[in-house]
């Protein structure tokens, strides 16, 4: 007996040692990469800034600045010094382009390009010294900690702290954090690092303009978990000790205290292994340990409920009812100060995405409508210019023909091109008189027959702004060119109606449809639910072998 109760005293000893030991570890761990991730966030925040500052820089300065990296070339030379670097331009050529493959040194090397006219472009080669200092910058990162840039040939283009006198491009990092990064992913991980040397690891891609690359902190695993050593080497001890007195007393107490004891811990393996559903009875014994057995009943309740009630937080049900023990209750409270955290942080993330979005859509009509005034007061005259002077100029009939049509073309291009980008009459009318124009458009240029009604009071637009307008306009846009792209129908019904409090959109093709669980939002999809999420707004899709019928409404603003 005196035997089985050491053991009974060692293993309880033991099952709540290893429960602590593995909680510590698992909250270390989340310490760890949430720490990461925080450095990541911030160095790519200020990687971006500093690549937007020195773009804006760059296509402010005037060509003849006083950057003596900054040169003009034309586009053959452009040509030729894409084929020297190795670089293949995309399309559009403007951007920042990763110059560190093919710099002699291997170190982090910028091209940047702008296009000054049809033949001529500005270049500017950048060093990539201010955001090496940017990732040696190690505030909160231990002694091992690290943060590195790697492209998509898996070569660093950072400088490696711990080799700073070899080239970046010399290193190469073909890690799993690079492998999901260039995948599109971001997250965190333990895993070796371009060292072979084990870390814990966040990653994030960073893409802007042609460049693409891969951002990792880390950490290495032995000064992350050195606190654990010694928290087990604790542990043995503690296990050790209770070992050593357990034999001296057991003996004593044996006979009394055996099978509750016993009962005991059969409670407690249960609980540590995750199952509350057990009833706890003291039995018959001392009442000092019936006492026990209803204090563990009562501390199996509350974790039950603590746990439950942080299962409905992990599941985001965060209306859940939850009422704490008492003001003593520290994970209780804990847990409900979890909850407010999480409806604050998730109610300015929605108000900050919706902000965000509003402001780029708002900020690309603004764009949209600068380049379609462009084209109409710029590239406009200069062609019809161009074509009294060949109407004025001695050339055969037929060339001057042809190159009369193919000026009308042009003209007619520009004009659909600046139709396309912002509709005058969208401005002067309304969303209203816009579509009519819109879907005459349609008409003209496909076999598609748009059926229009127009309920929209244009005449009287109070509480109706321009960015509503716009937006219906865009909607419509979006859902047309889906149809004329992929539905093959032959018939659409449209139909704009204006209520006092909303304006409805119904839009209905007779195409092939397709399964809303099955298809993958493309961008006019995307856009189209962005775009009524911003405003408010209600939508609808309902698709099938039918055709597609789509409903939205967009509430009037209340001045």
């Amino acid at each position: 007996m005196s035997i089985w109760m050491s053991l009974l005293s060692v293993v309880l000893v033991t099952v709540l040692s290893v429960f602590f030991y593995r909680a510590f570890q698992t909250a270390l761990n989340e310490r760890v990469l949430l720490q990461l991730t925080s450095v990541k966030r911030l160095k790519k925040v200020q990687i971006e800034a500093y690549l937007n500052r020195i773009w804006e820089d760059f296509t402010n300065e005037p060509v003849d600045g006083p950057n003596p990296n900054s040169f003009v070339i034309d586009a053959d030379q452009l040509d030729t010094l894409g084929r020297n670097a190795g670089l293949a331009f995309q399309s559009p050529v403007a951007g920042i382009y990763d110059l560190t493959p093919y710099s002699d040194s291997g170190a982090l090397s910028l091209l940047l390009i702008r296009p000054l006219d049809s033949l001529q472009y500005a270049v500017r080669r950048h060093p990539g010294a201010a955001i090496q200092r940017i990732l040696l910058e190690r505030t909160g990162m231990g002694e091992s900690g690290e943060s590195y840039l790697v492209g998509r040939d898996y070569h660093l283009r950072s400088l490696s702290r711990f080799f700073p006198e070899q080239a970046p491009y010399s290193f190469r990092a073909e890690t799993e954090g690079v492998k999901q990064a260039l995948a599109g992913k971001q997250g965190t991980g333990i895993f070796p690092d371009y060292r072979g040397v084990m870390v814990y690891s966040s990653y994030q891609p960073i893409q802007f303009k042609h460049l693409n690359w891969v951002i990792l902190s880390e950490m290495d695993v032995e000064e992350v978990q050195a606190p654990l050593l010694e928290l087990k080497r604790q542990l043995v001890a503690i296990v050790i000790f209770v070992l050593l007195l357990a034999i001296l007393i057991s003996y004593f107490m044996a006979r009394a205290f055996s099978k509750p004891i016993l009962r005991m811990r059969s409670h407690l393996h249960d609980m540590a292994a995750g199952n509350y559903d057990i009833t706890i009875s003291p039995g018959k014994g001392p009442k000092e340990l019936g006492a026990l057995f209803t204090a563990l009943g009562d501390l199996k309740a509350s974790i039950k409920g603590a746990i439950h009630f942080s299962q409905q937080i992990g599941q985001m049900e965060l209306s859940a009812d939850f009422e704490p023990l008492g003001d003593n209750d520290k994970l209780g409270h804990s847990l409900l100060k979890m909850r407010e955290q999480l409806i604050r942080y998730h109610q300015l993330q929605e108000q900050n995405n919706l902000a965000n979005q509003k402001s780029f859509l708002n900020g690309q009509e603004k764009e949209r409508s600068r380049l379609a005034k462009e084209l109409h007061d710029g590239l406009g005259p200069l062609l019809t210019s161009l074509k009294l002077s060949i109407q004025s100029t001695d050339l055969p009939a037929p060339r001057k023909t042809q190159l009369k049509q193919l000026l009308d073309e042009m003209i007619v291009e520009v004009r659909r091109m600046t139709y396309d980008l912002m509709p005058q009459a969208l401005l002067d009318f309304g969303v209203g008189k816009a579509v009519v124009h819109l879907t005459e458009m349609v008409r003209k240029s496909s076999k598609l027959n748009v059926h229009y009604v127009n309920s929209m009071k244009d005449d009287d637009p109070a509480g109706l702004d321009t960015e509503t307008h716009i937006n219906l306009f865009r909607i419509i846009q979006e859902l047309l060119n889906n149809t004329l792209k992929h539905a093959q129908a032959e018939n659409v019904r449209l139909s704009l109606t204006q209520f006092d409090d909303k304006v409805a959109l119904y839009y209905q093709d007779d195409g092939k449809g397709f399964k809303l669980d099955e298809v993958q939002y493309g961008y006019g999809l995307k856009n189209i639910k962005e775009r009524v999420k911003v405003f408010n707004g209600y939508l609808s899709i309902h698709a099938d072998e039918h055709g597609t019928e789509v409903e939205v409404e967009i509430p009037i603003k209340d001045e």
